[in-house]
């Protein structure tokens, strides 16, 4: 896959089109431009540009040691919510554990379903645990990965399970009457990688 390079004089927006208006993409910017909109024939068909969202670039990419991109923290809430599955970590009595969910976010905080077991006991203890979500192309070498760290607790006021009804939390098995989680995200830290 060929996409142009775009040289740090350069500022660059990415808009992405529904595939059923057949438009994946693109990309343009000069020199001097301050932002650029986008052009289908910069971009091949298939080019996995942060799937259907918007995304403004600095100028300069801030890089960790590793040489990943390290997100901002609205870049970090916009790619949590383009996905639907992620990862809770959590240290019971005997062990760490990670643990599949369906989630929505709502604001900074990630919102999960479950029943009394290990996700509840640990919200109910008001622990602080660990979300992961991330969204890899492994054979295009792209992807990203964001962390949201902070208390888990149980939503037991009305309005705030009214609330996280409306999110659309889709769910792996029919809950007959499920707790709803949040996760309030008090450090939330992401890493993109684009070969």
């Amino acid at each position: 896959m060929a996409v142009r390079r775009l040289t740090s004089s350069h500022l660059w927006s990415v808009s992405v089109g529904a595939p059923s208006q057949g438009r994946i993409g693109s990309i343009a910017a000069s020199p001097d431009a301050r932002e650029g909109t986008a052009r289908e024939a910069d971009l091949e068909p298939g080019c996995p540009i942060d799937r259907g969202v918007e995304a403004k670039m600095p100028t300069e990419i801030p890089l960790d040691r590793n040489g990943l991109e390290i997100l901002s923290h609205d870049d970090c809430l916009r790619l949590l919510a383009s996905v639907k599955i992620g990862r809770v970590a959590m240290a019971t009595d005997t062990m760490p554990i990670v643990l599949p969910v369906t989630f929505a976010l709502d604001g900074t905080r990630v919102v999960f379903c479950s029943t009394p077991g290990t996700k509840l006991y640990i919200a109910l203890n008001n622990a602080v645990v660990a979300f992961e979500a991330d969204d890899v192309d492994p054979d295009l070498r792209f992807g990203w990965s964001v962390c949201l760290t902070g208390p888990a607790r149980i939503l037991s006021e009305d309005a705030d399970v009214a609330r996280a009804r409306t999110l659309g939390l889709q769910q792996w098995a029919n809950l007959e009457d499920p707790a709803y989680i949040a996760i309030d995200g008090q450090l939330i830290t992401g890493r993109r990688v684009r070969r």
